[in-house]
């Protein structure tokens, strides 16, 4: 006898993932979509679901399928993902996917521009594209690719060159200009600087006095690192180091001053030294770059830098680059400064689209994958929290859904509102008790329909114009989901339900008839699939990253007429459009 296949049982066959969770592959009908919302979180780290591997492969398959639709997408989806400025700063997509297309396409008539364009922006990148082809076996870097790495090798400075030469790398710097080296040559006065600190750093260390003279900037370095320790405390300091160019790391091994054990007058002593050392790096930006700035924080404070200086400072820097919650990361790791913490944060995301706005954080457990590697603190999870408090900056409300299995934890509840006194900052409030009362399974359905509960109660609350759901997608039903919750039924709420759509789509369906109009932003932090919603749902943006610059690409979105309105296919034109402006 046949399977009866109903209209709702179609939908839970073709929609139902791992843990039953809700889902719409894209990978067939929209593969450019796919590529952007799927991987534009992926670090290529070992996920709840994945392992870096299977990220990796299913990676390099949605880069070829986007190629077979439009030759050019992928390659733009590659300079936008490095792009520090105007995209989103993702440094391993930036150098993996250009590795990825040249091996696997070969050449094509965008490789050399783009590899130059992914390749540009720091000389590692150029190294570890190399080494992206050795690990995953793509041979050789294709001609039109050399060509490409010699142009973005070129365009830096010696500065950079050496900056970024690590001796211990599995490629080395030397090593890939090595490989360019008649690319370089091709390229005359342009490539000159490049090979000649090439040939610097790969010779041995009794021939480098020789080679040196090549490169000016390295007679400057000499003076500095040769003269004794007491020269910190000289008038002549700040100009030899601004001179030499040199990294604070540089700076500080040589003439910095260890605090520990020390007392009395040894103390003050050394911080005398350390504040001078301060004070040089602070004259020039390049010298201690934005992120560079945050991590030393604590050492600036130290060494006599008052906090209302810090403040002043951060607040003159872009922080381009900077992902909001790397600032997160310090103001939890320095409690003290978190005041300075928070004016870099606030000139991070000082892209917030105007309008208010409720952020959703996912609380559940595969929310707790570490990001930024494995001797980072910070999880999938605080990602969605900060910038679940940042969209508290518009309401003064912040909420995180969970699953009833916590019941002694939540008191029940698939949805936790918290609301954000007078005088806490954003950073303060994403580490607020209240906010992360949620936990559990990603229960968005019936978070969703508690949220409609919540405001109808609370009419002194002006409902939000645009709801954000920071989460890794992986949506599943609220239990009893298929027949709504009692309190729906009484209030004569099933009439706006259709059962043969996903959960998400029916919670907002009564969202919209009951509260009212709403934008909806669905922010993907991982890089598990499928979507979880069809693109015939109005209102709907699916964005996907750790970036800032995501915050303008809504604001774009959401300064149109038809936002709420027009299906999800065309509001994703915002997306994609951006894309291909690269």
């Amino acid at each position: 006898m046949a399977r009866k296949l109903t209209p709702q049982a179609l939908m839970s066959a073709m929609t139902l993932t791992h843990e039953g969770a809700a889902a719409y592959d894209l990978r067939a009908d929209q593969p450019l979509l796919h590529l952007c919302f799927t991987f534009g979180s992926a670090l290529f780290t070992d996920g709840y679901y994945t392992r870096e591997a299977a990220q990796v492969r299913a990676f390099a398959e949605a880069l070829g399928r986007a190629h077979a639709v439009d030759a050019r997408f992928p390659w733009q989806y590659a300079a936008w993902m490095r792009d520090p400025v105007r995209g989103k700063g993702n440094r391993i997509q930036g150098s993996l996917a250009p590795a990825l297309l040249d091996g696997l396409l070969r050449e094509t008539p965008f490789t050399e521009d783009y590899v130059a364009t992914c390749l540009g922006h720091r000389p590692d990148d150029v190294a570890a594209f190399v080494l992206h082809l050795q690990q995953l076996r793509l041979g050789r870097p294709t001609a039109a690719a050399r060509r490409g790495m010699a142009r973005a090798l070129a365009g830096f400075d010696a500065y950079q060159l050496l900056k970024y030469a690590r001796p211990k790398d599995d490629v080395r710097l030397c090593d890939a200009i090595a490989m360019v080296r008649p690319e370089l040559e091709a390229l005359g006065e342009a490539g000159a600087l490049a090979l000649r600190v090439g040939r610097y750093l790969h010779a041995p260390t009794r021939e480098r006095s020789a080679l040196a003279d090549s490169v000016p900037l390295l007679a400057a370095r000499r003076q500095l690192f040769t003269a004794p320790t007491t020269f910190a405390a000289e008038a002549a300091f700040v100009d030899t180091v601004r001179a030499a160019r040199v990294t604070w790391e540089q700076v500080l091994g040589r003439y910095g001053e260890s605090l520990k054990g020390k007392s009395g007058a040894a103390l003050a002593k050394a911080r005398k030294r350390n504040a001078a050392v301060w004070k040089a790096l602070l004259v020039d930006e390049a010298l201690l770059p934005d992120m560079a700035l945050l991590r030393n924080l604590r050492n600036l404070h130290d060494a006599g830098v008052s906090r209302g200086e810090l403040i002043a400072r951060v607040s003159r820097r872009r922080f381009d680059g900077v992902w909001p919650h790397q600032v997160f990361a310090g103001a939890k790791a320095v409690p003290p400064l978190r005041t300075v913490f928070e004016a870099a944060f606030r000139r991070t995301v000082d892209r917030l689209p105007p309008g208010r706005h409720l952020g959703l954080a996912d609380a559940s457990g595969s929310m707790a994958v570490r990001v930024g590697g494995p001797m980072s603190s910070m999880t999938s999870m605080d990602v969605a929290l900060c910038l679940t408090a940042l969209m508290s900056e518009t309401s003064g409300l912040g909420a995180s859904f969970s699953d009833d299995q916590f019941k002694a934890w939540t008191g029940g509840d698939y949805l936790r509102i918290a609301q954000r006194s007078t005088g806490e900052g954003p950073l303060a409030f994403a580490q607020n008790p209240a906010l992360r009362t949620g936990m559990g399974g990603t229960q968005v359905h019936g978070a969703v329909l508690e949220l409609v509960r919540w405001l109808t109660t609370h009419r002194s609350v002006k409902p939000p114009e645009c709801l954000w759901f920071f989460s890794d997608m992986q949506f599943h039903p609220a239990k009893g989901s298929r027949s709504l919750p009692r309190w729906v039924a009484d209030a004569g709420l099933e009439r706006f339900c259709d059962p043969t759509r996903p959960p998400l789509e029916q919670a907002l369906q009564v969202y919209r008839a009951v509260v009212g109009p709403v934008d909806v932003v669905l922010w993907n932090l991982a890089a598990y699939g499928q979507a979880p919603v069809p693109l015939s749902t109005p209102g709907v943006l699916m964005v996907s990253g750790f970036d800032a610059n995501t915050l303008s690409t809504v604001g774009r979105w959401r300064a149109g007429a038809t936002a709420s309105t027009a299906p999800l296919a065309a509001n994703q034109a915002h997306v994609l459009d951006t894309v291909r402006s690269f």
